[in-house]
């Protein structure tokens, strides 16, 4: 279990503490300090938060030990000597995220190392903020968006079909829409990885998706792109997931060589060597006899017939993950139309009550 040690033992402070719902709604307030250490930090924050470590690793992992080992006295004198020389530099760190004269502070589960912080904030003319329940709290309430019965409409197609371009333009056409790749970093295939950034830890991708759903009215519908459990090394939240399931879904139609096109034109801009690197990440369960082929084709230039016969292995991926499908789904030919034009045809099916 996590614990929290005091650092400060001066005259109690006894700042403003709301709840994980107020917290995040106060965003005129002042910015948010994450005081916990930077590996509690990089695991997994509220987006917008700044770390401000009252400790480093090491150090929480030290104070944590005398606690354990010498008692909570020993931890509090220990805690003075590692921030001494520090606290001059907290203090700006907090003055520069208080930017409408307050600042939000929480620690793990709004223990001492947030109210310790708090006390700095206090005496340096910002009103603090604090996170009733910490970091915890918050996680909780993340936890229970995933649990809530959005209105999904599930966009699904097999590779190629432009699933994500539709979801752009639905966002435009102001249509609330999630789009788990974009917040996973990866496309979901052998490929996905190409030409995004480092993929965020699964606890992040999860608090990226609590910010884009509760920026959402709940009894609207809601896009979402038909997707695997797993996006790379992320996963999807079950409760979520098992509700993407159950959801009415659009299964978006395309012809074999509008499909081939699009990838062509999305993937020739990475070196050859790359995608014959992806390529071969499914050797066992493609046939390396076919993977063979395929890099042949790419060697040469012959980009078409490589896109084409690795179609051929995702379209059966992508039907059999289809099947688990229990909600209600609608088919929809987009041959010779442009995202755009579909995107205008699904929202109007969706007003008719045709999906």
């Amino acid at each position: 279990m996590q614990q929290e040690f005091p650092l400060l033992t001066t005259s109690p402070v006894r700042p403003c503490s709301v709840d994980a719902y107020t917290y995040l709604a106060l965003s005129q307030a002042g910015g948010i300090a994450d005081v916990r250490a930077p590996a509690e930090y990089a695991r997994g924050h509220i987006p917008g938060a700044v770390n401000v470590p009252l400790f480093t690793d090491e150090q929480r992992a030290e104070v944590g030990t005398t606690y354990t080992k010498k008692g909570q006295k020993a931890a509090v004198e220990l805690g003075f000597s590692l921030v001494d020389g520090r606290m001059d530099a907290l203090r700006r760190d907090l003055l520069a995220l208080a930017y409408s004269g307050a600042v939000r502070i929480h620690c793990w589960r709004g223990g001492m190392r947030s109210a310790s912080v708090a006390w700095l904030a206090a005496r340096s003319g910002v009103e603090p903020i604090l996170l009733t329940g910490g970091y915890k709290a918050y996680r909780a309430l993340v936890h229970s968006a995933f649990e809530y019965p959005w209105q999904l409409i599930v966009l699904a197609g097999r590779t190629g079909v432009g699933k994500t371009e539709i979801l752009q333009h639905l966002a435009l056409l102001g249509e609330q829409v999630v789009d788990l790749e974009g917040l996973a970093h990866h496309k979901g295939s052998a490929f996905g990885a190409l030409g995004q950034a480092e993929q965020p830890s699964t606890e992040q991708f999860e608090n990226n998706l609590h910010q884009i759903l509760s920026a959402f009215y709940p009894h609207r519908r809601v896009w979402v792109e038909g997707e695997s459990i797993s996006i790379g090394r992320i996963f999807v939240p079950k409760p979520f997931y098992s509700l993407m399931l159950a959801s009415r879904t659009v299964r978006v139609e395309a012809a074999l060589e509008e499909r081939v096109a699009r990838l062509v034109r999305d993937y020739t801009v990475f070196p050859p060597e790359s995608i014959i690197e992806a390529l071969e990440k499914i050797t066992r369960r493609m046939g390396g006899d076919q993977v063979k082929r395929c890099r042949q084709c790419i060697e040469h230039g012959n980009f078409n017939d490589a896109i084409a016969q690795t179609l051929a292995y995702y379209d059966r991926q992508y039907d059999y993950t289809l099947s688990t499908h229990s909600g209600q789904i609608t088919t929809l030919n987009t041959r010779g139309c442009s995202p755009e034009q579909v995107a205008v045809q699904l929202v109007e099916m969706a007003n008719e009550g045709g999906i």
